[in-house]
């Protein structure tokens, strides 16, 4: 419901989510819109307030140390989801709006790329865009897949990680009629820029009972992992 992001100098920020505060707080908890920032020397302190509260979002890392923030809603409310994209300036103790995203989105994933663009996946039959911090403006990326994530409910995207060649591997998605948010799908490669993905691993596409995450490697390796992804699946492998 929250994200979490790594900063220069051994700091860490956690951003929005759901605050599970007072005698109501398993049944209607508030969206949050503050941030925290862990240090090393004094632990979570307060960090800069967003313009509007999220949860269901995603955010990215940039070079200079600020945060973007990307999608979300901000009420328990099924709609509406939110475009603006917002910059977070830690040591500024500020946030402020910079562009927006093409598409309505939730429980997406923001990846980081080179020179401070950002893809944002998942949630939308236009599967991916390339938001610009230079420009404010993001580009759809209408990439053909092996196993689209086109709904955060029946066919979400998981985790997705860069490989050394620029290629992304995106765990999540649906593969025919089978219901990804029970069977994961994956690991798919996809090349952004060339339109196209193809499955990879054993067993891709085998529907597995596995929430999975993906991790780029130093040496540009990219590491899955996963763990069940229902109560029902306890004792599986």
């Amino acid at each position: 419901m929250f994200s979490l992001e790594a900063l220069p100098g051994g700091r860490a920020l956690v951003i929005g989510g759901l605050a599970l505060d007072g005698l109501d707080a398993g049944k209607d908890p508030d969206v949050v819109a503050g941030t925290l920032l862990w240090r090393r020397e004094d632990g979570f302190v307060a960090g800069p307030e967003l313009l509007q509260p999220r949860f269901e979002h995603d955010s990215a890392a940039l070079s200079d140390g600020s945060v973007l923030v990307f999608s979300g809603r901000s009420t328990r409310e099924p709609e509406p989801k939110i475009l603006d994209v917002e910059r977070i300036d830690i040591d500024g103790l500020d946030s402020e709006v910079i562009g927006a995203l093409t598409e309505e989105r939730r429980d997406i994933i923001a990846i980081a790329e080179p020179g401070d663009t950002v893809v944002v996946l998942g949630d939308s039959f236009m599967v991916a865009e390339r938001f610009d911090l230079s420009t404010g403006m993001s580009t759809p990326l209408p990439v053909e897949l092996e196993f689209p994530f086109v709904s955060a409910f029946l066919a979400p995207v998981f985790s997705a990680a860069w490989r050394g060649n620029g290629e992304l591997v995106v765990l999540g998605g649906i593969n025919g009629s089978s219901d990804a948010a029970w069977h994961v799908q994956g690991p798919q490669v996809i090349d952004m820029d060339g339109n196209s993905s193809r499955p990879i691993g054993a067993d891709a596409g085998a529907g597995t009972d596995f929430r999975r995450q993906a991790l780029t490697l130093l040496t540009a390796a990219c590491f899955c992992s996963g763990t069940p992804a229902r109560a029902a699946c306890r004792g599986r492998g």
